[in-house]
């Protein structure tokens, strides 16, 4: 049985039933062992990463004459790799979101290059702050653009901004920040695992929910609560917190950095897209080539947005 098919697939009658649940139970036991030997996964030095992107405009907005405002950066010093993508939000009147999502790029990798040396043998710790202070240069670089185009009068302007997720891979682990709805997935031999939330109304509603508050969706849950280019109540440049987390990548495993053109329009539901990844990355010849498939299931599926793809493999 797929794991396309088992995603989508009702309650069976017995036996059926029961096969379904051995073969659930075979599956989480043995998701478990992979988190187990995750853990206890040593680091390792001098790993050549296969990378990979590809990004496009998207088919709709293409011929609506639009811009593409995803923006991508990766770089590899020793044995440290950064990658970074970004989507810029549209919608705004004091500068635009290919823009945002270039400053934002400008200044992680102006970061980048000067401390880079510095992370190669760091504390964990380290690593999370140079994403966070990263971050916040690209908030700082935003919001004083918007604040310029708009003559220095925001009243009446909606300020440009743009999302971002972030992963820095060291000896086999990779360190991750996001804010604002692009995302993150890990993809092994158990499948394909989101590492990101949404910094969304619909992410913030997920939380309130899991922890027992009330929640009102009256509005659209696709409006970003986490973004690059936030100000303060005092019309200050102010950087919100990135979500972080840390997870260790086996031999042979991808993490996939990608835009909500990817997930909005490669596929129907989470089940599919996952089936489609996981499908894309076991006929490709290469991540190049499987990032270029991602991106025209995208397009084959509406093409409703600026698409995105970055792949990166641990060989093994």
């Amino acid at each position: 049985m797929s794991r396309s098919t088992w995603w989508r697939s009702r309650p069976a009658p017995w036996p059926q039933a029961a096969s379904f649940g051995l073969a659930l139970w075979l599956e989480l036991e043995r998701a478990h062992a992979t988190a187990k030997l995750r853990e206890a996964a040593p680091p390792r030095t001098n790993l050549a990463l296969d990378l990979g992107h590809d990004t496009h405009i998207g088919a709709i907005k293409s011929r609506l004459g639009q811009t593409n405002q995803d923006a991508l950066f990766f770089h590899q010093h020793g044995p440290l790799t950064l990658l970074l993508v970004a989507d810029g939000i549209s919608i705004s009147t004091a500068g635009s979101g290919n823009l945002a999502s270039a400053l934002l790029v400008q200044a992680v990798a102006a970061r980048w290059e000067a401390q880079a040396d510095s992370l190669i043998n760091a504390e964990d710790a380290r690593i999370f702050e140079f994403q966070r202070r990263a971050l916040e240069d690209g908030n700082t670089a935003v919001c004083q653009a918007a604040y310029s185009l708009a003559d220095g009068d925001l009243d009446n302007c909606i300020p440009m901004g743009t999302t971002a997720v972030m992963a820095t891979i060291r000896g086999g682990v990779a360190y991750l920040s996001s804010v604002g709805d692009s995302r993150i997935y890990l993809i092994g031999r158990d499948g394909c695992a989101l590492l990101t939330s949404d910094g969304n109304l619909r992410g913030d509603w997920i939380l309130a929910w899991q922890g027992g508050h009330p929640i009102t969706m009256d509005q659209d849950g696709a409006a970003l609560t986490s973004y690059v280019g936030h100000f303060d109540e005092a019309g200050q440049p102010a950087a919100l917190p990135p979500a972080q987390r840390a997870v260790s990548l086996l031999p042979g495993e991808h993490l996939l950095l990608c835009t909500d053109g990817l997930t909005d329009f490669a596929a129907p539901d989470p089940g599919e897209l996952c089936a489609l990844i996981e499908d894309t990355l076991d006929s490709a010849i290469s991540v190049g080539q499987a990032c270029r498939e991602l991106v025209a299931a995208a397009n084959a599926g509406g093409g409703g947005d600026n698409i995105t793809v970055m792949l990166a493999r641990l060989p093994g």
